[in-house]
């Protein structure tokens, strides 16, 4: 679980809703932004439910579960089996070349040929 999860909830149990807001503001997703965004206002509204205890807790989960997900690319490119992408861009029909760019490298562009 995260650790910032772990606190949260910590302090939920304590009866803390302000350190949990606090933990939960560091890492909240962005597509999870709304309903944080509602808890935090009822909270700050001093208006919420009698279950408010229990929304807070299985959000805090749904959380820890959206950033457990790791993403595909994120997870190549953290594994390092990233390969380096190349792109020549043309400016005519002639094939006049500006340059190479490696987005892994320094960009190179000696002999660039404008022909417009």
């Amino acid at each position: 679980m995260n650790p910032h999860i772990t606190k949260a909830l910590a302090s939920l149990q304590n009866a803390h809703y302000a350190g949990y807001f606090d933990e939960m503001d560091k890492i909240v997703p962005v597509e999870l932004r709304t309903p944080y965004s509602q808890h935090k206002g009822m909270f700050t509204a001093n208006s919420y439910p009698f279950n408010f205890y229990q929304k807070l807790e299985v959000f805090a989960k749904d959380v820890d579960k959206a950033l457990s997900v790791v993403p595909p690319v994120a997870e190549a490119y953290d594994k390092g089996n990233v390969p380096p992408v190349t792109n020549n861009i043309t400016i005519n029909q002639q094939g006049g070349k500006i340059g190479q760019l490696n987005t892994n490298s320094q960009v190179d562009n000696r002999g660039a040929n404008f022909n417009l």
